[in-house]
């Protein structure tokens, strides 16, 4: 039986890109270097990315109808495919394959692939504590901050934000590449620490 989940390409190049800073570039384990695509009873699709120390996971706008289902897809290619195009990609798994089909301007283009066990996927982290509600202005200065980030995997502390929680007049995201620094103010979390 094959199990399809198809999601439209614009909305893959966003999910990839929050995802592909959690993927590692070297990793002495393959498994790191795949997403882990699920649908649940409801419809509802998640992929998500670990190297480890950290977990990323992207939830689809829209239910995508069909079985539960839960396989690894291989990163780079599905990046590299949904960079070059605009149509809706779709994720097949059937049996041992994972396939990748879109269409490329008028001409289809489809990648076949050998599916590791989705068991080989590290287990998702659980959250103990609530979650913080935070609005669109901070969504967007974290995305900027995300795009300041080191992608150098020897300077493992660069390759993330900080949320800076240590002043009581306002709260700070940072980041930096090294070279560039990005910072954005005036926020208000909901917790004393630095993250």
């Amino acid at each position: 039986m094959n199990t399809v989940i198809e999601l439209p390409a614009a909305e893959l190049k966003t999910a990839l890109t929050g995802l592909g800073k959690v993927i590692s570039k070297r990793t002495t384990l393959p498994v790191l270097e795949h997403l882990r695509v699920t649908r649940d009873k409801a419809g509802i699709v998640t992929l998500q990315a670990t190297d480890l120390d950290a977990t990323a996971v992207y939830q689809a706008e829209q239910p995508s109808p069909g079985e539960p289902c839960d396989f690894l897809v291989p990163y780079d290619p599905l990046n590299k495919l949904v960079k070059g195009g605009k149509e809706p990609v779709q994720l097949i798994a059937e049996g041992k394959q994972v396939r990748l089909r879109t269409l490329i301007g008028a001409s289809p283009m489809e990648q076949s692939f050998e599916a590791l066990p989705v068991d080989e996927f590290p287990p998702t982290p659980k959250a103990t504590t609530q979650p913080s509600p935070l609005d669109a202005n901070f969504r967007d200065r974290f995305r900027e901050a995300l795009d300041c980030c080191s992608g150098e995997d020897s300077r493992h502390v660069i390759q993330h934000v900080c949320l800076d929680a240590g002043t009581t007049d306002g709260h700070y995201v940072a980041a930096t590449d090294g070279r560039h620094l990005y910072a954005a103010n005036s926020f208000h979390f909901d917790f004393k620490e630095p993250v």
